[in-house]
């Protein structure tokens, strides 16, 4: 579905996803004094993004949107110093457990023989299925571009020659982030895009045990970070388009 102004509405959701808690940090850099009407100005924007973003009926938004404020929730109450709790070990426990979950189950999917079980237990034709699939593929020319990938914005002929046996461009991106990133850098691209992800993941941790203002720039950026991720797990239309530099701007605003 695309919306009137031209726009997919994954696209719209994504952006959304990504920026809105980055302009939530605007009230911090505005001087104390025009504070309030700062806050009036972004509490605006932030509603009207809201708005904008249940406009889009994008599961992938909302679900980004809600994991990075759980995310950065959760950090910010872990490293109050001054907030002593018995449940913090449990808390973090379930924190590791339910990523490394999510980590596995993700890999996973990507083994051909697993896949192919879960297909089979899945309606024929869902929207899991034709994921499932264009993982699998996407991960051969991944594998076949391993070293120099495709080439940036051509991915959709890609997949059109390879795959599809047509000469029109038919499937805009593989519906994931990273293998996305593989099919059009290459797996050095792919690797190379998780290791940013994964320095910015440092920062935001160690910023949080900083000063007040400090940590509040950390959940801002994990927020956004998070949100970007999440909502890239089953869909890349944000790095597959023209505005594929929005998808850098959480880990430039963690690394600055």
């Amino acid at each position: 579905m695309t919306l009137p102004i031209g726009l997919h509405e994954n696209l719209v959701a994504n952006i959304l996803s990504t920026l809105m808690p980055l302009s939530a940090g605007a009230i911090m850099i505005v001087p104390r004094a025009d504070r309030r009407w700062a806050t009036y100005a972004v509490t605006a924007v932030l509603v009207l993004g809201l708005a904008a973003l249940t406009m889009t009926f994008s599961r992938g938004g909302w679900s980004g949107l809600a994991a990075g404020f759980l995310c950065a929730s959760y950090l910010y109450w872990r490293t109050d110093i001054g907030r002593q709790s018995a449940y913090r070990r449990w808390l973090d426990w379930l924190a590791v457990s339910i990523v490394i979950t999510l980590g596995v189950l993700l890999g996973l999917l990507l083994i051909a023989p697993v896949a192919k079980q879960l297909e089979a237990l899945l309606p024929a034709g869902s929207t899991p299925v034709t994921h499932l699939r264009l993982w699998q593929d996407s991960m051969s020319l991944v594998r076949d571009y391993r070293y120099t990938g495709s080439g940036l914005g051509v991915s959709a002929m890609v997949y059109s020659t390879y795959y599809f046996l047509v000469h029109v461009p038919y499937l805009q991106h593989a519906h994931n982030l990273f293998i996305q990133i593989g099919v059009e850098q290459g797996a050095l691209g792919m690797i190379g895009f998780i290791g940013l992800v994964s320095t910015a993941s440092v920062v935001l941790g160690q910023s949080f045990y900083g000063s007040t203002t400090t940590r509040g720039v950390a959940a801002i950026g994990t927020a956004s970070l998070v949100a970007m991720i999440v909502h890239g797990l089953t869909d890349a239309t944000l790095y597959a388009g023209p505005l594929a530099l929005i998808t850098f701007l959480p880990i430039g605003f963690a690394l600055s």
